[in-house]
C-alpha cells in the first residue's frame, strides 16, 4: 500500500524505487550545473514557496503565479499549474539528465527565449508546445497535448 503523498487521482507518483537515486545521483553530478541553479532559486524563493512536493525523482516547489521552470531535479511552478505542467516540466528534468551541461545552453536558453516571445507577442499559448524544446519535453513527461488545446 503506497501512502497517500504518493498516490495522486489513483496513480503512483515515484519512479522505481532503484532509478530515483541514480537520477538524483546523474543530476548532482552530470547536471550538477543547473542543480545549482535550482538550489540558488529555491533558497531565493523561500519566503513565497506554497508547498514543496516530489514527482518522480524531482523535487517540486510551487510558489505564487503562473510560471515554470525545470532546473536540475528541482521543478518551480506557479500555483496555477495543473498536473501536465509538472510532466512536461518533469520532461525538461529528463532532457536535464540527458544533456548535463549542454541542458542550459541548449534547452535553458531557447526555453526562456521561447517563452519570452509569447509573452510579450500575446501568442496562443497551445502553440508554444509546438516547437524545440518544449516538444521534447512534452514527449520524454509523457505529456499528451490535443491539437489546439492549452
Amino acid at each position: 500500500m503506497h501512502s497517500p503523498a504518493d498516490m495522486h487521482n489513483g496513480h503512483r507518483m515515484v519512479t522505481a524505487p532503484t532509478r530515483q537515486p541514480i537520477a538524483i545521483a546523474l543530476h548532482c553530478t552530470w547536471g550538477v550545473l543547473q542543480t545549482l541553479v535550482g538550489l540558488a532559486l529555491l533558497i531565493g524563493l523561500l519566503p513565497v514557496v506554497r508547498r514543496i512536493g516530489r514527482h518522480r525523482s524531482t523535487v517540486v516547489i510551487r510558489t505564487k503565479g503562473r510560471w515554470g521552470v525545470s532546473l536540475g531535479f528541482f521543478i518551480f511552478l506557479g500555483e496555477g499549474h495543473d498536473r501536465t505542467a509538472v510532466s512536461h516540466e518533469y520532461g525538461h528534468s529528463i532532457q536535464s539528465l540527458l544533456l548535463g551541461p549542454l541542458y542550459l545552453p541548449l534547452v535553458g536558453v531557447p526555453s526562456f527565449i521561447r517563452a519570452t516571445l509569447w509573452l510579450l507577442f500575446r501568442k496562443p499559448e497551445a502553440t508554444y508546445y509546438r516547437g524545440y524544446p518544449e516538444r521534447w519535453a512534452d514527449r520524454l513527461g509523457t505529456v499528451d497535448r490535443k491539437l489546439g488545446s492549452s
